[in-house]
């Protein structure tokens, strides 16, 4: 009984063991990071509404944000690197 289970059961794990190998390669890590910020005034007051524009250096590509109405902002999923940050309120 024993040699018809492991008869059966090789076929399965050499479909299973494949698979497993792909569900793990799922959660590889990414190279992404996060800005995140506080904007204010010169009397220290959030700033709500005010647009943020996070430039990538060395690509130009940029990103727009605005500003919540405790003056937070956060742009996620960037590409590491070097940024210029500007704000217009």
């Amino acid at each position: 009984m024993n040699s018809l289970f492991s008869q059966r059961a090789t076929p399965v794990l050499w479909l299973v063991i494949p698979l497993l190998g792909l569900s793990i390669s799922s959660y590889a890590q990414t190279a992404t990071g996060s800005i995140l910020g506080t904007v204010s005034d010169s009397t220290g007051a959030a700033v709500a509404g005010a647009t943020v524009t996070i430039k990538a250096v060395t690509t130009g590509s940029t990103r727009t944000v605005t500003t919540s109405e405790s003056g937070t902002y956060s742009a996620v999923a960037l590409v590491p690197g070097e940024f210029d940050i500007k704000v217009q309120r």
